[in-house]
């Protein structure tokens, strides 16, 4: 019988019956849940860790110390908000005369502030509403700049992370 449904029957019994016994089966019981719940998830963190050692460590070294990783996401994101490999204005915009070539700091700040709702759970990006509203004017700036990039070069970073877009940093 899995831990949690043993656990589960036990602290029944002991409010049913209320003995001494009951209490310490339940106590064992309790117990018993908690290590099968903590080797679990050390498993999976384990797991975790020798897949992320598998998928980032394949064409680079693991990094480990602050100032390196601080190193690599500074030159990552230098590259990503100063591309030297932008399409031409003949391939990004060839007949859409009718749509605007750039996204104006004042529409980031306007649907940032008067139409991003608050209070719901982020997406894949993990970045909350809250987050985003926080932002000052170097901030919005910043973010008017990675829209204008997705929008020039006509994509975003897919559900896998920004690791696929643009040459992400691998650690």
């Amino acid at each position: 019988m899995p831990s949690g449904r043993l656990k589960k029957e036990s602290y029944r019994t002991m409010l049913a019956c209320g003995t001494p016994d009951a209490v310490d089966r339940y106590r064992q019981a309790k117990q018993a849940a908690a290590r099968a719940v903590l080797e679990a998830k050390t498993r999976v963190w384990e797991e975790f860790g020798e897949a992320m050692e598998e998928d980032y460590c394949a064409g680079g070294e693991l990094l480990t110390s602050t100032e390196d990783i601080v190193g690599r996401w500074k030159k990552y994101f230098e590259d990503l908000l100063n591309p030297t490999d932008l399409p031409s204005s003949e391939e990004a915009g060839a007949g859409d005369s009718e749509v605007d070539s750039s996204i104006t700091q004042a529409e980031v700040t306007e649907v940032v502030h008067r139409k991003l709702l608050g209070g719901k759970a982020p997406g894949v990006d993990e970045i909350r509403p809250e987050y985003l509203k926080s932002l000052d004017v170097v901030g919005l700036s910043w973010l008017t700049r990675l829209c204008n990039i997705a929008w020039r070069l006509g994509t975003v970073p897919h559900a896998s992370g920004v690791a696929n877009w643009g040459g992400g940093p691998s650690f």
